[in-house]
């Protein structure tokens, strides 16, 4: 995969986010407010298509170097969001803000 099909798909996955309307509010053990919301797997998602753990052995340093490439991205399009595993599969993907 080269680096602009990276990044294409980075500002897809950035278009999609900003279009969500249907944020869940919740507040954290501070009483801070956030709003979430499900993107899909991790699977889905990075262009690699996998979602590692510390015993994984069957990715590839290009695969981890473009999926570090997508997330940089990402960040760097979305500052003020965090991504985050989910409580019941952490290979589920939300987005957090703070609520707006």
């Amino acid at each position: 995969m080269i680096k602009l099909d990276i990044r294409k798909q980075a500002i897809s996955f950035v278009d999609k986010i900003k279009a969500f309307t249907d944020w869940t509010a919740y507040s954290d053990e501070t009483d801070e407010e956030y709003e979430t919301h499900y993107c899909g797997t991790y699977m889905g998602i990075q262009p690699s298509g996998k979602y590692y753990t510390g015993w994984t052995t069957n990715q590839t340093v290009e695969e981890e170097d473009n999926d570090y490439i997508f997330w940089n991205i990402v960040g760097k399009l979305l500052p003020e969001y965090d991504f985050v595993s989910g409580d019941g599969d952490p290979c589920d993907c939300y987005v957090v803000r703070r609520k707006q």
